[in-house]
Protein backbone atom coordinates (compact mmCIF):
# COMPACT_ATOMS: atom_id res chain seq x y z
CA UNK A 1 0.00 0.00 0.00
CA UNK A 2 1.17 3.71 -0.95
CA UNK A 3 0.30 6.05 1.01
CA UNK A 4 0.53 9.78 0.38
CA UNK A 5 3.56 11.35 3.00
CA UNK A 6 1.48 14.97 2.44
CA UNK A 7 -1.84 16.35 1.43
CA UNK A 8 -3.28 15.60 -1.71
CA UNK A 9 -3.39 18.62 -4.00
CA UNK A 10 -5.10 21.52 -3.21
CA UNK A 11 -6.46 22.42 -6.55
CA UNK A 12 -8.60 19.08 -6.64
CA UNK A 13 -10.28 18.71 -9.28
CA UNK A 14 -9.74 22.12 -11.09
CA UNK A 15 -11.25 23.55 -7.57
CA UNK A 16 -9.59 26.92 -6.63
CA UNK A 17 -9.41 28.89 -3.68
CA UNK A 18 -9.60 31.64 -2.87
CA UNK A 19 -11.09 32.52 -6.09
CA UNK A 20 -13.50 35.50 -4.92
CA UNK A 21 -15.52 35.81 -8.14
CA UNK A 22 -18.62 33.99 -9.04
CA UNK A 23 -18.11 30.87 -10.80
CA UNK A 24 -20.30 28.01 -11.14
CA UNK A 25 -17.86 25.94 -13.07
CA UNK A 26 -15.58 25.90 -9.49
CA UNK A 27 -19.02 25.63 -7.31
CA UNK A 28 -19.97 22.22 -9.36
CA UNK A 29 -16.41 21.01 -9.56
CA UNK A 30 -16.53 21.45 -5.18
CA UNK A 31 -19.85 19.38 -4.91
CA UNK A 32 -18.77 16.91 -7.06
CA UNK A 33 -15.49 16.28 -5.33
CA UNK A 34 -17.77 15.39 -2.25
CA UNK A 35 -20.02 12.96 -3.51
CA UNK A 36 -17.73 9.53 -3.51
CA UNK A 37 -17.13 10.22 0.09
CA UNK A 38 -21.27 10.99 0.87
CA UNK A 39 -21.56 7.55 -0.73
CA UNK A 40 -19.37 6.07 1.64
CA UNK A 41 -20.94 7.71 4.61
CA UNK A 42 -24.67 6.93 3.52
CA UNK A 43 -23.69 3.05 2.81
CA UNK A 44 -21.47 3.02 6.64
CA UNK A 45 -23.81 4.49 9.06
CA UNK A 46 -22.29 4.29 12.57
CA UNK A 47 -23.16 0.91 14.95
CA UNK A 48 -25.76 1.67 17.89
CA UNK A 49 -25.87 0.52 21.17
CA UNK A 50 -28.89 0.01 21.44
CA UNK A 51 -28.95 -1.74 25.93
CA UNK A 52 -27.41 1.61 26.30
CA UNK A 53 -30.48 3.34 24.71
CA UNK A 54 -32.52 1.85 26.43
CA UNK A 55 -31.76 2.91 29.84
CA UNK A 56 -31.09 6.32 28.95
CA UNK A 57 -34.77 6.23 28.03
CA UNK A 58 -35.67 5.10 31.24
CA UNK A 59 -33.29 7.77 33.06
CA UNK A 60 -35.30 10.31 31.05
CA UNK A 61 -38.40 9.50 32.46
CA UNK A 62 -37.61 9.43 35.69
CA UNK A 63 -36.19 12.31 35.86
CA UNK A 64 -39.83 13.94 34.14
CA UNK A 65 -41.19 12.43 36.97
CA UNK A 66 -38.86 14.45 39.30
CA UNK A 67 -39.18 17.48 37.22
CA UNK A 68 -43.18 17.60 37.26
CA UNK A 69 -42.94 16.46 41.36
CA UNK A 70 -41.05 19.47 42.12
CA UNK A 71 -43.92 21.72 39.82
CA UNK A 72 -46.43 20.21 42.37
CA UNK A 73 -44.76 20.69 45.42
CA UNK A 74 -44.24 24.28 44.06
CA UNK A 75 -47.95 25.17 42.75
CA UNK A 76 -50.16 22.08 44.75
CA UNK A 77 -51.32 20.89 41.64
CA UNK A 78 -50.42 19.20 38.69
CA UNK A 79 -50.16 20.65 35.27
CA UNK A 80 -49.91 19.32 31.40
CA UNK A 81 -46.36 21.04 30.58
CA UNK A 82 -46.62 20.53 27.11
CA UNK A 83 -50.29 22.56 27.37
CA UNK A 84 -49.00 26.36 26.34
CA UNK A 85 -52.29 27.56 27.91
CA UNK A 86 -51.80 26.10 31.10
CA UNK A 87 -48.32 27.17 31.38
CA UNK A 88 -49.21 30.63 30.40
CA UNK A 89 -51.88 30.69 33.04
CA UNK A 90 -49.49 29.61 35.78
CA UNK A 91 -47.00 31.88 34.47
CA UNK A 92 -48.45 34.97 33.25
CA UNK A 93 -51.74 35.31 35.50
CA UNK A 94 -51.60 32.51 38.70
CA UNK A 95 -47.91 34.02 39.35
CA UNK A 96 -47.66 37.29 37.71
CA UNK A 97 -44.23 37.18 36.43
CA UNK A 98 -43.30 39.78 34.43
CA UNK A 99 -39.59 39.48 32.64
CA UNK A 100 -37.07 42.49 34.14
CA UNK A 101 -35.93 42.64 31.18
CA UNK A 102 -37.66 42.79 28.09
CA UNK A 103 -40.90 42.19 27.09
CA UNK A 104 -42.82 38.42 26.68
CA UNK A 105 -43.54 38.12 23.10
CA UNK A 106 -47.15 37.19 21.82
CA UNK A 107 -48.36 34.44 19.58
CA UNK A 108 -50.05 34.37 16.44
CA UNK A 109 -53.22 33.72 18.48
CA UNK A 110 -52.86 36.96 20.85
CA UNK A 111 -51.60 35.28 23.70
CA UNK A 112 -48.21 35.39 25.84
CA UNK A 113 -45.58 33.16 24.61
CA UNK A 114 -44.20 30.16 26.60
CA UNK A 115 -41.70 29.28 24.64
CA UNK A 116 -37.89 28.47 25.98
CA UNK A 117 -36.43 31.91 25.05
CA UNK A 118 -39.28 34.14 27.14
CA UNK A 119 -39.24 31.76 29.42
CA UNK A 120 -35.74 31.95 30.70
CA UNK A 121 -36.76 35.82 30.68
CA UNK A 122 -38.60 35.22 33.91
CA UNK A 123 -36.41 32.00 35.50
CA UNK A 124 -34.91 33.71 38.12
CA UNK A 125 -38.22 34.74 38.96
CA UNK A 126 -39.55 31.60 40.47
CA UNK A 127 -38.66 28.30 40.73
CA UNK A 128 -41.30 26.37 38.63
CA UNK A 129 -40.11 27.96 35.62
CA UNK A 130 -36.41 26.07 35.97
CA UNK A 131 -38.62 22.54 36.68
CA UNK A 132 -40.74 23.52 33.75
CA UNK A 133 -37.57 23.66 31.54
CA UNK A 134 -35.66 21.25 32.69
CA UNK A 135 -39.29 19.12 32.34
CA UNK A 136 -38.95 20.40 28.32
CA UNK A 137 -35.32 19.76 27.89
CA UNK A 138 -35.39 16.33 28.94
CA UNK A 139 -38.80 15.86 26.79
CA UNK A 140 -37.21 17.02 23.96
CA UNK A 141 -34.00 14.74 24.44
CA UNK A 142 -36.37 11.60 24.41
CA UNK A 143 -38.62 12.11 21.72
CA UNK A 144 -35.89 13.91 19.44
CA UNK A 145 -33.36 11.47 19.95
CA UNK A 146 -34.02 8.43 22.66
CA UNK A 147 -36.51 7.00 21.05
CA UNK A 148 -36.44 7.06 17.36
CA UNK A 149 -32.46 6.64 16.81
CA UNK A 150 -33.12 2.84 18.11
CA UNK A 151 -36.03 2.64 16.01
CA UNK A 152 -34.37 3.72 13.15
CA UNK A 153 -31.42 0.73 13.33
CA UNK A 154 -30.67 -1.42 10.76
CA UNK A 155 -30.61 -5.18 10.75
CA UNK A 156 -26.92 -5.04 10.79
CA UNK A 157 -26.84 -2.85 14.19
CA UNK A 158 -26.21 0.97 12.35
CA UNK A 159 -27.97 3.57 12.47
CA UNK A 160 -28.03 5.79 8.64
CA UNK A 161 -28.21 9.35 7.47
CA UNK A 162 -28.23 10.90 4.71
CA UNK A 163 -26.16 14.21 3.77
CA UNK A 164 -27.56 16.64 0.92
CA UNK A 165 -26.34 19.82 -0.26
CA UNK A 166 -28.91 21.32 -2.11
CA UNK A 167 -30.49 22.53 0.44
CA UNK A 168 -28.62 25.06 2.72
CA UNK A 169 -28.24 28.43 0.27
CA UNK A 170 -24.76 28.59 1.77
CA UNK A 171 -23.35 25.19 0.10
CA UNK A 172 -23.69 23.83 3.91
CA UNK A 173 -24.78 19.85 4.49
CA UNK A 174 -27.72 19.14 5.75
CA UNK A 175 -28.26 15.78 7.40
CA UNK A 176 -31.70 13.62 7.52
CA UNK A 177 -34.24 13.15 5.35
CA UNK A 178 -38.38 12.84 7.15
CA UNK A 179 -39.49 10.66 3.41
CA UNK A 180 -37.09 8.27 4.07
CA UNK A 181 -36.58 7.69 7.84
CA UNK A 182 -33.27 8.91 7.68
CA UNK A 183 -32.19 10.61 10.98
CA UNK A 184 -30.39 13.81 11.39
CA UNK A 185 -26.80 13.13 12.85
CA UNK A 186 -25.89 16.87 12.78
CA UNK A 187 -28.18 18.15 15.20
CA UNK A 188 -27.62 15.77 17.84
CA UNK A 189 -26.84 17.72 21.52
CA UNK A 190 -23.38 18.89 22.10
CA UNK A 191 -23.11 20.41 25.59
CA UNK A 192 -24.64 19.07 28.76
CA UNK A 193 -23.84 15.77 30.12
CA UNK A 194 -27.14 14.02 28.60
CA UNK A 195 -26.25 15.46 25.53
CA UNK A 196 -22.44 13.08 26.01
CA UNK A 197 -24.86 9.96 26.91
CA UNK A 198 -26.92 10.22 23.68
CA UNK A 199 -23.20 9.81 21.29
CA UNK A 200 -22.36 7.46 24.13
CA UNK A 201 -24.66 5.35 22.69
CA UNK A 202 -22.75 5.31 19.24
CA UNK A 203 -19.16 3.02 18.94
CA UNK A 204 -17.02 1.55 16.09
CA UNK A 205 -17.92 -1.35 14.78
CA UNK A 206 -17.43 -4.82 16.83
CA UNK A 207 -18.17 -7.06 14.20
CA UNK A 208 -15.28 -6.58 11.80
CA UNK A 209 -12.70 -9.57 11.51
CA UNK A 210 -9.83 -9.59 9.14
CA UNK A 211 -8.39 -13.37 8.28
CA UNK A 212 -11.57 -14.60 10.16
CA UNK A 213 -10.00 -12.87 13.45
CA UNK A 214 -11.84 -9.69 15.29
CA UNK A 215 -10.32 -6.16 14.37
CA UNK A 216 -10.23 -3.55 17.04
CA UNK A 217 -11.62 -0.17 15.55
CA UNK A 218 -12.02 2.98 16.80
CA UNK A 219 -13.53 6.37 15.53
CA UNK A 220 -10.93 9.47 15.01
CA UNK A 221 -12.49 12.61 14.52
CA UNK A 222 -10.53 15.62 12.91
CA UNK A 223 -12.14 19.18 13.39
CA UNK A 224 -11.14 22.66 11.76
CA UNK A 225 -10.79 25.13 14.36
CA UNK A 226 -12.79 28.33 14.31
CA UNK A 227 -12.75 28.03 10.50
CA UNK A 228 -15.86 30.39 10.73
CA UNK A 229 -14.00 33.49 12.43
CA UNK A 230 -10.44 32.62 10.03
CA UNK A 231 -12.73 32.72 7.43
CA UNK A 232 -13.56 36.28 8.97
CA UNK A 233 -10.26 37.18 9.46
CA UNK A 234 -9.25 36.65 6.12
CA UNK A 235 -11.86 38.26 4.27
CA UNK A 236 -12.30 41.56 6.68
CA UNK A 237 -8.39 41.67 6.30
CA UNK A 238 -8.84 43.30 9.79
CA UNK A 239 -5.55 43.57 11.64
CA UNK A 240 -6.52 42.96 15.42
CA UNK A 241 -7.84 39.78 14.23
CA UNK A 242 -5.67 38.40 11.90
CA UNK A 243 -2.86 38.95 14.83
CA UNK A 244 -4.50 36.94 16.78
CA UNK A 245 -4.71 34.37 14.66
CA UNK A 246 -1.47 34.36 13.31
CA UNK A 247 -0.32 34.26 17.37
CA UNK A 248 -1.82 31.46 18.33
CA UNK A 249 -4.09 33.21 21.05
CA UNK A 250 -7.62 32.43 22.37
CA UNK A 251 -9.99 34.05 20.01
CA UNK A 252 -12.98 34.44 22.37
CA UNK A 253 -10.41 35.51 25.42
CA UNK A 254 -8.62 37.92 23.59
CA UNK A 255 -11.91 39.57 22.69
CA UNK A 256 -13.34 39.68 25.93
CA UNK A 257 -10.35 41.26 27.59
CA UNK A 258 -9.95 44.13 24.89
CA UNK A 259 -14.01 44.71 25.54
CA UNK A 260 -13.86 44.60 29.05
CA UNK A 261 -10.41 46.43 29.45
CA UNK A 262 -8.49 43.41 31.03
CA UNK A 263 -4.52 42.35 30.69
CA UNK A 264 -4.98 39.17 28.52
CA UNK A 265 -1.68 38.00 30.06
CA UNK A 266 -2.61 37.81 33.57
CA UNK A 267 -6.73 37.55 33.58
CA UNK A 268 -7.15 34.01 34.83
CA UNK A 269 -9.10 32.81 31.96
CA UNK A 270 -10.31 29.55 34.39
CA UNK A 271 -12.00 32.00 36.66
CA UNK A 272 -16.04 31.82 36.59
CA UNK A 273 -17.43 35.22 36.82
CA UNK A 274 -14.90 35.85 34.01
CA UNK A 275 -16.09 32.93 31.82
CA UNK A 276 -19.73 33.65 32.30
CA UNK A 277 -20.18 37.64 32.42
CA UNK A 278 -17.42 37.87 29.75
CA UNK A 279 -15.92 35.98 27.69
CA UNK A 280 -19.23 34.03 27.25
CA UNK A 281 -20.88 37.19 25.51
CA UNK A 282 -17.62 37.82 23.29
CA UNK A 283 -17.74 34.44 21.96
CA UNK A 284 -21.74 34.36 21.61
CA UNK A 285 -21.40 37.69 19.84
CA UNK A 286 -18.41 36.06 17.15
CA UNK A 287 -20.60 33.24 16.39
CA UNK A 288 -23.62 35.96 15.81
CA UNK A 289 -21.06 37.91 13.67
CA UNK A 290 -20.97 35.08 11.06
CA UNK A 291 -24.54 33.53 11.51
CA UNK A 292 -26.18 37.68 11.19
CA UNK A 293 -27.35 37.54 14.46
CA UNK A 294 -28.76 41.09 16.55
CA UNK A 295 -29.33 42.07 19.51
CA UNK A 296 -32.09 40.34 20.44
CA UNK A 297 -29.79 37.47 19.46
CA UNK A 298 -27.36 38.34 21.69
CA UNK A 299 -29.87 38.31 24.82
CA UNK A 300 -31.77 35.44 24.48
CA UNK A 301 -28.25 33.46 23.88
CA UNK A 302 -26.58 34.80 26.53
CA UNK A 303 -29.31 34.13 28.78
CA UNK A 304 -29.74 30.58 27.72
CA UNK A 305 -26.56 30.03 28.77
CA UNK A 306 -26.77 31.56 31.95
CA UNK A 307 -24.65 34.56 31.35
CA UNK A 308 -25.68 38.32 32.36
CA UNK A 309 -28.80 39.53 32.42
CA UNK A 310 -28.95 42.66 29.79
CA UNK A 311 -31.39 44.82 28.13
CA UNK A 312 -31.37 44.74 24.51
CA UNK A 313 -29.89 48.58 24.35
CA UNK A 314 -26.93 46.51 26.91
CA UNK A 315 -26.70 44.41 23.78
CA UNK A 316 -27.29 46.60 21.41
CA UNK A 317 -23.82 48.83 22.69
CA UNK A 318 -21.82 45.44 23.49
CA UNK A 319 -22.65 44.85 19.51
CA UNK A 320 -21.40 48.39 18.92
CA UNK A 321 -18.09 48.14 20.89
CA UNK A 322 -16.98 44.54 19.50
CA UNK A 323 -17.26 46.49 15.71
CA UNK A 324 -15.46 49.20 17.27
CA UNK A 325 -12.72 46.19 18.02
CA UNK A 326 -12.84 44.77 14.96
CA UNK A 327 -13.39 47.62 12.53
CA UNK A 328 -12.43 45.72 9.36
CA UNK A 329 -15.56 43.29 9.92
CA UNK A 330 -17.90 45.75 9.76
CA UNK A 331 -16.25 47.16 6.58
CA UNK A 332 -16.37 44.38 5.07
CA UNK A 333 -19.90 43.34 5.75
CA UNK A 334 -20.94 46.56 4.87
CA UNK A 335 -19.28 45.74 0.66
CA UNK A 336 -21.32 42.67 1.04
CA UNK A 337 -24.53 44.61 1.26
CA UNK A 338 -23.65 47.35 -1.18
CA UNK A 339 -22.85 44.12 -3.73
CA UNK A 340 -26.42 42.63 -2.86
CA UNK A 341 -27.75 46.30 -3.08
CA UNK A 342 -25.91 46.41 -6.18
CA UNK A 343 -26.11 42.74 -7.73
CA UNK A 344 -28.83 41.57 -6.42
CA UNK A 345 -26.67 38.62 -5.06
CA UNK A 346 -23.42 37.63 -3.60
CA UNK A 347 -20.43 35.08 -3.75
CA UNK A 348 -18.23 33.05 -1.14
CA UNK A 349 -14.50 32.68 -2.01
CA UNK A 350 -15.65 29.52 -3.70
CA UNK A 351 -17.66 31.26 -6.24
CA UNK A 352 -20.78 30.18 -4.79
CA UNK A 353 -23.51 32.68 -5.70
CA UNK A 354 -26.74 33.30 -3.09
CA UNK A 355 -29.49 35.43 -4.44
CA UNK A 356 -30.77 38.64 -2.16
CA UNK A 357 -33.54 39.57 -3.43
CA UNK A 358 -34.35 41.13 0.19
CA UNK A 359 -31.73 43.32 -0.21
CA UNK A 360 -33.82 44.71 -2.94
CA UNK A 361 -36.88 45.44 -1.09
CA UNK A 362 -38.38 48.65 -0.46
CA UNK A 363 -40.09 47.16 3.10
CA UNK A 364 -37.07 47.73 5.60
CA UNK A 365 -37.45 45.03 7.65
CA UNK A 366 -37.42 42.94 4.76
CA UNK A 367 -34.17 45.03 3.82
CA UNK A 368 -32.42 44.05 6.97
CA UNK A 369 -32.70 40.03 6.59
CA UNK A 370 -31.31 40.52 3.09
CA UNK A 371 -28.55 42.93 4.33
CA UNK A 372 -27.70 40.26 7.31
CA UNK A 373 -27.58 37.61 4.59
CA UNK A 374 -25.57 39.42 2.44
CA UNK A 375 -23.02 39.85 5.75
CA UNK A 376 -22.48 36.46 6.63
CA UNK A 377 -23.49 34.24 3.45
CA UNK A 378 -18.95 34.32 2.18
CA UNK A 379 -18.06 33.92 5.91
CA UNK A 380 -20.42 30.68 5.71
CA UNK A 381 -20.01 29.44 2.56
CA UNK A 382 -16.06 30.03 2.46
CA UNK A 383 -15.91 27.61 5.39
CA UNK A 384 -18.24 25.04 3.78
CA UNK A 385 -15.97 25.04 0.56
CA UNK A 386 -12.30 24.61 3.12
CA UNK A 387 -14.39 21.69 4.74
CA UNK A 388 -15.47 20.11 1.77
CA UNK A 389 -12.03 20.30 -0.16
CA UNK A 390 -10.89 18.33 3.14
CA UNK A 391 -13.12 16.07 2.25
CA UNK A 392 -12.85 14.89 -1.06
CA UNK A 393 -8.89 14.58 -0.57
CA UNK A 394 -9.59 12.38 2.67
CA UNK A 395 -11.97 9.95 0.56
CA UNK A 396 -8.94 9.59 -1.36
CA UNK A 397 -6.44 8.90 1.48
CA UNK A 398 -9.26 6.31 3.61
CA UNK A 399 -9.67 4.46 -0.07
CA UNK A 400 -5.22 4.32 -0.15
CA UNK A 401 -5.70 2.44 3.27
CA UNK A 402 -8.58 -0.05 1.98
CA UNK A 403 -6.63 -0.76 -0.77
CA UNK A 404 -3.85 -2.18 1.90
CA UNK A 405 -6.50 -4.27 3.63
CA UNK A 406 -7.36 -1.66 6.35
CA UNK A 407 -10.80 -1.02 7.23
CA UNK A 408 -10.78 2.91 6.76
CA UNK A 409 -14.62 3.96 6.43
CA UNK A 410 -15.79 7.44 6.61
CA UNK A 411 -19.13 8.28 8.68
CA UNK A 412 -19.97 11.68 9.67
CA UNK A 413 -19.58 15.22 8.73
CA UNK A 414 -20.88 17.66 11.03
CA UNK A 415 -20.43 20.80 9.98
CA UNK A 416 -16.49 21.21 10.28
CA UNK A 417 -15.48 17.40 11.71
CA UNK A 418 -15.04 14.66 10.02
CA UNK A 419 -15.53 11.14 11.89
CA UNK A 420 -14.44 8.45 10.35
CA UNK A 421 -14.08 4.34 11.68
CA UNK A 422 -10.38 2.92 11.22
CA UNK A 423 -8.37 0.05 12.80
CA UNK A 424 -6.98 0.97 16.21
CA UNK A 425 -3.24 0.30 14.97
CA UNK A 426 -3.83 2.97 12.35
CA UNK A 427 -5.68 5.33 14.03
CA UNK A 428 -2.59 7.70 15.23
CA UNK A 429 -1.21 8.24 11.42
CA UNK A 430 -4.49 8.69 10.11
CA UNK A 431 -5.59 11.38 12.44
CA UNK A 432 -2.47 12.95 11.25
CA UNK A 433 -2.62 13.31 7.70
CA UNK A 434 -6.32 14.09 8.09
CA UNK A 435 -5.34 17.14 10.34
CA UNK A 436 -2.45 17.92 7.55
CA UNK A 437 -4.78 17.74 5.06
CA UNK A 438 -7.29 19.83 6.78
CA UNK A 439 -5.06 22.99 7.54
CA UNK A 440 -3.40 22.57 4.08
CA UNK A 441 -7.22 22.78 2.12
CA UNK A 442 -6.70 26.57 1.41
CA UNK A 443 -3.94 29.23 1.43
CA UNK A 444 -4.62 31.68 3.44
CA UNK A 445 -3.19 34.84 4.95
CA UNK A 446 -3.93 33.87 7.88
CA UNK A 447 -2.99 30.10 9.82
CA UNK A 448 -6.23 27.15 9.55
CA UNK A 449 -5.72 25.15 12.40
CA UNK A 450 -7.55 21.80 13.02
CA UNK A 451 -7.75 19.69 15.86
CA UNK A 452 -8.08 15.51 16.27
CA UNK A 453 -9.40 12.84 18.71
CA UNK A 454 -9.22 9.19 19.12
CA UNK A 455 -12.23 7.02 20.83
CA UNK A 456 -14.47 4.02 20.96
CA UNK A 457 -17.61 6.00 21.46
CA UNK A 458 -18.65 8.99 19.58
CA UNK A 459 -19.10 10.80 23.05
CA UNK A 460 -15.75 9.88 23.83
CA UNK A 461 -14.43 12.46 21.65
CA UNK A 462 -13.49 15.83 22.23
Amino acid sequence: MRLPLHPFSRRFNGVYMPIDRPSVYNVRRLDLGCLPILQQMHRNGMEINLPHFAALKKELEQGKEVEMAAVEALIGKRINPNSTQQVATLIYRTLGLKPEVGEIRLTESGGLSTDDENLQKVKHLHPVVGHLLKYRELDTLDSNFVTPLPASVSPDGRVRTVFKYTTASTGRLASGDRSTGKRNFQNLPTRGQMGKKIRDGFHAGTNYKVDGKPVKCVLVSNDLSQIEMVWTAEAAGDPNMRQIFISGEDMHDKTACAMFHLDYATQDKKDPVYRTTMRLPAKTMGFLVVYGGGASNLQSQVMAAGGPTWSLDECGRFIERWFQTYPGVREFMDEQVSRARIHGFVWDYAGRVRPIPQALSAIKKIRNEGDRAAGNMPIQGSAQATIKLAMAEVDLLCEAYREGGKICNPLLQIHDELITEVEEDIAGEFREMVRLIMVNAVELSVPVNASSDVAFTWGGLK
